[in-house]
């Protein structure tokens, strides 16, 4: 049977229009109710386009250490999510390979097993 489940975004914005809060609630969440995050970062693929649209907010209280660690984790996760749909090992490695570089390259203490 197929169901709907829901994500939301509440963006609130400071008087120069700058993103001051970002709050966001799972309607199939374990945990329901709105949470407070201060980066988010969306990709969605148009494949009648056959391009990516993205929505990348962040609010005053993300601080560039944090987001140097988003980073780092969403590129490790890209490669990750990589590897389970193409089982290109080579191309995922190297993915997890740069993701190590940038974490270094930023001074992030990436552990030797990573």
């Amino acid at each position: 049977m197929q169901r709907e489940a829901e994500i939301r975004f509440y963006i609130s914005l400071d008087e120069k229009g700058r993103t001051s809060n970002i709050d966001w609630e799972a309607s199939d969440s374990p945990n329901p109710g709105r949470k407070t995050t201060h980066s988010l970062m969306i990709s969605l693929w148009d494949h009648i386009e056959k391009t990516t649209f993205s929505i990348d907010l962040w609010s005053n209280k993300m601080f560039v250490e944090d987001m140097q660690v988003q980073y780092y984790e969403t590129f490790r996760k890209m490669a990750e999510t990589y590897r389970k749909a193409t089982h290109d090992e080579e191309v995922a490695d190297f993915m997890v390979k740069f993701a190590n570089d940038f974490g270094k390259r930023v001074g992030l203490n990436i552990p030797s097993k990573h």
